[in-house]
């Protein structure tokens, strides 16, 4: 009987830390959702556009996902309409991205490592879209592009010397914003999405710009940010980092040890390449409003979710009427002011005299 007992109080003690480990199991399985630029096309009613990156929680990109994985709201309501999804790389939209490096003599990791880890990104992303590689190192500056030769913007990574000086950290991610914005503009389309990469131990010393005053550009301007950290893990620096990069819609990545970096850096290309675009119809969407858009998804027993705040245009020349509507709402009125002013000068020729 006691013999019993004891084995009953072992498989207790043992489905009691399956219990109590269960939902630190799950919490660590669940998906990374990360919402990024929102884009609206004024037909009616209002398009929307969403881009989603959808990633395992260890940062590897989940590909193949369809309309039935989603489940979108927008101020509390769920879409009914219909669900567009794609696959970015798998549209004509175009991506202009930036590396941003520091090559300083005394970084925490191998130069070596981070001019072949560069390399090996700069080459993954291919001929398909633009980039830009920039230094923060003492002095902020542009080593190489945009354009989309991959060849020459990894021949400029791996000439990159050791430099003295201090890394002007917020400085570069500003230079970075401003390349991608000027990139944008000399593009016929503009850019759909601009993203900067960017390695960093979370060091910065003499920047002109504030944390506070980069992180705004970086938002406001709709830039999705990456960041791979190296050095010190549980820097302060790196976190308020990582948590810029997860409400830009981007995302953040440890390195451990240099060997890591080409890791981190591949997972990037990967999340910037398989990244989704959500589209659907707002009917309820009002103009100059605040909302509030939720997007769930839910793929081999996983799940996570993400939600973004947005505005709408407040002027109504930001949701014309389409064009063939406004002008056949042009010919009825043309039409009923002649139809009208035709009667009016009959009634008037048959009153006069005679």
């Amino acid at each position: 009987m006691y013999y019993l007992s004891g084995r009953i109080l072992v498989v207790l003690f043992l489905l009691t830390q399956i219990l109590i480990g269960a939902p630190s199991a799950a919490r660590t399985a669940e998906l990374r959702v990360r919402l990024g630029r929102i884009t609206l096309t004024p037909t009616s009613p209002p398009w929307v556009s969403v881009l989603v990156s959808v990633a395992r929680a260890s940062g590897q990109a989940v590909k193949g996902l369809e309309a039935g994985h989603f489940r979108v709201s927008q101020d509390g309501q769920p879409i009914f309409g219909p669900l567009e999804v794609e696959t970015f790389v798998a549209t004509d939209r175009e991506l202009g991205y930036v590396l941003l490096l520091d090559h300083r003599e005394d970084i925490p990791t191998s130069l070596t490592l981070v001019r072949r880890a560069g390399e090996a990104f700069i080459s993954d992303m291919g001929f398909r879209y633009q980039g830009a590689v920039l230094s923060y190192a003492d002095h902020p500056l542009v080593v190489a592009g945009p354009f989309r030769n991959p060849g020459r913007l990894a021949a400029a990574v791996l000439a990159l010397e050791p430099v003295a000086g201090t890394p002007r950290l917020y400085d570069g991610l500003l230079l970075g914003v401003q390349t991608l914005t000027q990139l944008g503009l000399e593009l016929p389309a503009g850019l759909d999405r601009r993203v900067i990469v960017l390695l960093t131990e979370g060091l910065d010393r003499n920047s002109v710009f504030s944390p506070a005053a980069a992180a705004s550009r970086v938002l406001e301007t709709g830039v999705s940010l990456f960041v791979i950290g190296y050095g010190a893990e549980d820097s302060p620096a790196l976190r308020h980092l990582a948590d810029l990069a997860g409400r830009s819609g981007g995302d953040y990545f440890f390195a451990p040890d240099p060997d890591g970096l080409r890791t981190c850096l591949m997972k990037t290309a990967d999340l910037m390449k398989e990244q989704y675009v959500l589209g659907y119809p707002a009917k309820q969407l009002r103009r100059g409003g605040s909302h509030r858009l939720v997007v769930e998804v839910r793929w081999l027993g996983l799940s996570g979710k993400s939600e973004l705040e947005f505005e709408s245009p407040v002027q109504a020349r930001s949701w014309p009427v389409p064009l063939a509507a406004g002008l056949g709402l042009g010919l009825v009125l043309a039409l009923s002011v002649w139809l009208g002013s035709r009667r009016r000068r009959g009634k008037s020729f048959k009153s006069l005299p005679g």
